[in-house]
């Protein structure tokens, strides 16, 4: 016909056919919506290009292209401009009447809010269960003050200044004497050596030193003592509760029974020099020997065994 069609205004306009109703005035009620007015257009301005006339009427619209329906809304039945009044209602809470009544009422609600906080917080910060190891028991409050228990000290005749000394080496040790059996000859004690030095990364002149150091305990007559008892405990977890309320836990290295004298409760030590700590090490070791004898019953007592 020689008519142009008009260029486009943007590049939305492509969906203006699955928008845009044929016509623009036939709506229907929208289902689930408010009632709307006439206008699509919240503010119409006298240079507007079209009237509320030839607008879209808001409702329900089936557009020029497609079988789904697209619905128009009245800008005027949007809750359109609302301010927050949160800060005005909190105005309302914390404003002083007349009287002052309201204000005094919430000051105290508040103070008595804080200090059942606080009193919580408190409450919440003290253990309902205190739990110690052995080692620490020497530092308990039960123990301040308190003469060191008697516990028999024993020594090996294994050689101790000239040996390798410190924390694996006692572990080693310790591992050792917990694996080879009690009347465990040279060959038991240089296999436990070989697995646990392996383990523990332990030198050579460590691992030779710790051979040395289980022969002379398992030859020590307190070990003697233990492989004729009638009862043989290595390497037990106990727990004891100790007089101010706490548990106190750790593992006993050999406690032993023997008929008519009860359990004796040995602790294997690895220390260059023990004077200087006996006091300390008989709390420890009275500790396994009450834990073992409220446990089963029986009396009990304790030795320490310098390896």
């Amino acid at each position: 016909s020689g008519t142009a069609k008009p260029a486009s205004d943007g590049w939305l306009d492509a969906l203006d056919p699955v928008l845009y109703p044929s016509d623009r005035r036939g709506s229907k009620a929208a289902p689930g919506c408010p009632m709307f007015g006439e206008d699509t257009v919240l503010e119409r301005t006298e240079q507007a290009s079209r009237s509320t006339g030839s607008a879209v009427r808001p409702g329900l619209h089936r557009p020029a292209v497609g079988t789904h329906s697209v619905v128009f809304w009245d800008p005027s039945a949007l809750g359109l401009d609302k301010e927050d009044d949160a800060g005005q209602r909190q105005q309302k809470i914390l404003a002083v009447d007349d009287k002052g009544v309201v204000a005094k009422e919430g000051i105290e609600q508040h103070g008595a809010w804080r200090r059942d906080h606080d009193a919580a917080i408190a409450n919440g910060s003290v253990p309902t269960l205190v739990v110690r190891t052995v080692t620490e028991e020497k530092s308990a409050p039960s123990a301040s003050g308190s003469p060191a228990p008697e516990i028999v000290f024993e020594s090996t005749a294994s050689t101790r200044k000239a040996r390798p000394h410190g924390k694996r080496f006692g572990i080693l040790v310790h591992a050792m004497l917990a694996a080879v059996p009690l009347d465990g000859d040279a060959a038991a004690i240089a296999d436990a050596s070989r697995i646990q030095a392996r383990i523990l990364g332990a030198s050579d002149d460590e691992t030779a030193a710790a051979r040395d150091a289980v022969a002379a305990a398992l030859a020590h007559p307190l070990l003697a003592r233990a492989r004729a008892a009638v009862r043989i405990e290595r390497e037990t977890a106990l727990m004891l509760r100790a007089s101010d309320g706490a548990l106190v836990e750790g593992v006993v290295d050999l406690a032993f029974l023997e008929e008519g004298a009860g359990w004796t409760v040995v602790d294997f030590k690895t220390d260059v020099e023990i004077a200087g700590r006996k006091d300390d090490y008989a709390r420890q070791i009275d500790a396994y020997a009450r834990a073992i004898a409220a446990a089963t019953g029986q009396p009990a007592k304790g030795a320490l065994l310098a390896v």
